[in-house]
């Protein structure tokens, strides 16, 4: 009765000793194919700090795209006080230069999308007033004074 229990011991480690055999000269034979398989275990320091890698850049990740939502709201509520008469263009624009300030490719894609601005603060007002004829745009009447309006007061600005 115990020549079973015994055989099946041994039968356990040859399997073990067997696939840790194969494991080992696959590693060394083939070193590509066995990590491509995923059975490369020797880097699994580098795979766990390029795991704490990735998991710091996506808490980056959302943190900006938090941040991105905060300022959509914030120009959002800007334009909002704007087209209610609760602020004045020069404020307003003031206000999203400053909310924006730091987004450097909103700042990129602001002097592509306005080349014929010579400020950023000129950009910011061109912005401005693509904010409010989008929020406008089932009112076409409305947008076009409103637009008229504030153009001419943007190039007021711009003159002084």
């Amino acid at each position: 009765m115990h020549l079973m229990p015994r055989r099946i011991a041994v039968a356990s480690f040859g399997t073990f000793a067997a696939f840790s055999a194969a494991f080992l000269v696959a590693n060394l034979a083939a070193p590509q194919w066995a990590q491509a398989a995923g059975l490369d275990v020797w880097t699994f320091d580098d795979d766990r700090e390029l795991l704490r890698q990735e998991q710091d850049r996506q808490r980056e990740l959302v943190q900006e795209h938090d941040q991105l939502f905060v300022q959509f709201g914030a120009v959002n509520a800007v334009t909002q006080d704007l087209l209610e008469d609760r602020m004045d263009f020069p404020a307003a624009v003031e206000t999203v230069e400053k909310i924006i300030r730091h987004r450097k490719s909103l700042n990129e894609v602001l002097i592509l999308m306005y080349p014929q601005a010579h400020t950023n603060r000129e950009r910011v007002a061109w912005y401005v007033i693509s904010k409010i004829r989008t929020r406008l745009t089932e009112e076409p009447s409305r947008q076009a004074d409103i637009s008229c309006r504030l153009e001419a007061t943007l190039h007021e600005m711009m003159a002084n």
